[in-house]
């Protein structure tokens, strides 16, 4: 029996299936966090710092910084 076969459009394809679910899960996230006052009350610049943290890539600075500890 042989592995299912996929096409590199296939893969590219799927892939950006998933991106396009994962943006939609974090937009999400961040209106439920909004509409529940998580943003306005004490502390919601913390959960602002996690999310542009968590949510954004590094810049190419920062990428070659972290190239260069290892």
């Amino acid at each position: 029996m042989h592995p299912p076969h996929f096409t590199c459009d296939s893969k590219n394809t799927e892939l950006t299936t998933i991106k396009s679910q994962v943006k939609r899960a974090i937009v999400q996230l961040c209106v439920a966090l909004a509409d529940h006052s998580y943003v306005d009350a004490e502390g919601g610049d913390y959960v602002i710092a996690f999310l542009v943290r968590n949510l954004v890539g590094p810049t190419e600075q920062e990428a070659v910084a972290k190239k260069m500890e290892v």
